[in-house]
């Protein structure tokens, strides 16, 4: 679940990062209504946007929020589509609003899925983040 993790320097010398991983139902399927953890955000980073690819369909009715602990659909609200491959969603929660979600401590992104179960879809979940000096 932790996620692959790219950093480059941005233009004002902060610590730019991406954080992703792909979730692959066809091989780890869920139920209706499940909390599926996708990426481990470490302590002290903000992050900026969320963005969700949909590389696989799941071929019937299935949506989902992302969000994390304390706001379970603060970066997608729950109608996100998972059944047409090749769309990617960006956020549009409460989180993109507010321009991001500084994390104090560690925290986790994860998916909750509809009222119906997955077992096809393979989705990307990358999370643009920046460190921050306190």
């Amino acid at each position: 679940r932790a996620g692959q993790v790219g950093a480059h320097p941005g233009n004002d010398g902060t610590d730019v990062r991406t954080i992703r991983n792909t979730v692959d139902f066809s091989e780890t399927a869920a139920g209706a209504s499940d909390l599926v953890q996708v990426l481990d955000i470490p302590a002290g980073i903000k992050v900026n946007n969320v963005i969700l690819n949909v590389k696989t369909a799941e071929g019937g009715t299935l949506t989902c929020s992302v969000g994390d602990v304390a706001d379970p659909d603060g970066w997608f609200a729950a109608a996100t589509d998972l059944d047409t491959a090749g769309v990617t969603h960006t956020g549009g929660g409460a989180y993109v609003t507010a321009s991001g979600s500084y994390n104090a401590a560690a925290t986790v992104i994860s998916l909750t899925l509809s009222a119906d179960a997955a077992d096809t879809a393979v989705v990307e979940l990358i999370a643009e983040c920046t460190a921050v000096v306190q």
